[in-house]
């Protein structure tokens, strides 16, 4: 069931992180951005419920101003969630308030049982929760269960989810598995098959009269990127020249891990002023997946998802995933032998 697997998942680890309304204590933001530290990072997951393993994947950063969580998640090969999880001062109680990409919303509530200062989580915490998730076709889900944290490590949490209801009727327990993800497992994957020297090809997207470009005019490329800082980062340099016509530029690229956002960040300076950025988030099966920016002096920017696929070794094809170009092939790359 969708919205089993996305409770669990996806939201079910807020359970953790809501104290009562009658505290001796006054807590604050800090106190449960504390509690919820160990679950920081990046996670493969795996659901059980009813015999059935559902794999995935979950990620909680802590936002630039630390008074809130950012999530993210994914499993069973559905759309990804995204929520923002935080403490309500007036409510006094903390909040994950999050968004499908089917458009449906969920927000919920929860409380930790025996929540005080300087208390994380731990074997045998347990909290009391509810949710409601808003879908798209005008109905309310509402969710309550309680949660036990079964084990809980450096690198392995495991909770269980019982005494579930949905809209009051009961549903199957669940327990959810997570083992800490590599870091840089993405970026270890990604640097050995982009390091290299590339031929590519590709067309031009609009009108560059600046630069006397046309729409549809052919361009190659040739692009080197040597592995640096023992092998933290990839740097490029390359040439660019349109077929049939006088144009040439040259570009620099610095490639690698950002621990902060826990993505490949590329970066690439032209000299005709042009900035392009690549973030990389995920891998599904042969292509990178994440988001290009397009930085032109006194032009929007250009935004939009983007994949990276390396059909084998050997070949790289960039295409736009959304935006005004979505589905088309910015460039294709063969790597020189």
């Amino acid at each position: 069931m969708r919205l089993a697997s996305c409770s669990a998942m996806l939201v079910g680890i807020a359970f953790f992180l809501n104290a009562s309304p009658a505290q001796s204590e006054e807590l604050t933001a800090d106190d449960y951005i504390q509690f919820w530290s160990p679950l920081e990072g990046s996670w493969e997951t795996t659901i059980e419920s009813q015999g059935k393993a559902i794999p995935g994947q979950w990620k909680g950063w802590l936002s630039p101003i630390k008074k809130c969580y950012v999530v993210h998640g994914e499993d069973g090969g559905y759309s990804p969630v995204y929520s923002v999880d935080g403490y309500d001062p007036v409510a006094k109680k903390w909040t994950a308030t999050g968004f499908d990409a089917d458009g449906s919303f969920f927000l919920a509530t929860h409380e930790i049982v025996g929540m005080k200062k300087g208390k994380r989580l731990e074997n045998g915490a347990t909290t009391k929760g509810e949710r409601k998730l808003f879908k798209t076709d005008g109905t309310t889900t509402t969710i309550t269960l309680t949660a036990v944290c079964d084990e809980c490590s450096k690198n392995r949490i495991v909770i269980l989810f019982t005494d579930q209801k949905e809209n009051g009727q009961p549903r199957p327990d669940e327990k959810w598995i997570c083992e800490r993800s590599s870091d840089n497992k993405l970026w270890d994957a990604y640097r050995d098959l982009a390091a290299g020297t590339w031929l590519g090809t590709g067309t031009i997207a609009g009108d560059l009269d600046e630069f006397g470009l046309a729409k549809g005019d052919q361009f190659t490329f040739r692009l080197a990127k040597k592995l640096a800082g023992k092998g933290s980062s990839l740097v490029g340099e390359g040439d660019f020249r349109i077929d049939g016509k006088d144009y040439t530029a040259t570009m620099r690229t610095l490639e690698g891990w950002d621990p902060e956002t826990r993505q490949i960040r590329l970066l690439a300076f032209w000299s005709g002023g042009l900035v392009e950025e690549i973030l990389l988030s995920r891998r599904e099966g042969s292509a990178f997946l994440g988001t290009y920016i397009a930085k032109l002096p006194g032009r929007e920017a250009d935004r939009a998802g983007l994949s990276l696929a390396y059909p084998d070794r050997d070949s790289c094809v960039l295409k736009f995933l959304d935006g005004p170009r979505k589905g088309e092939t910015l460039s294709s790359w063969k790597r020189e032998k």
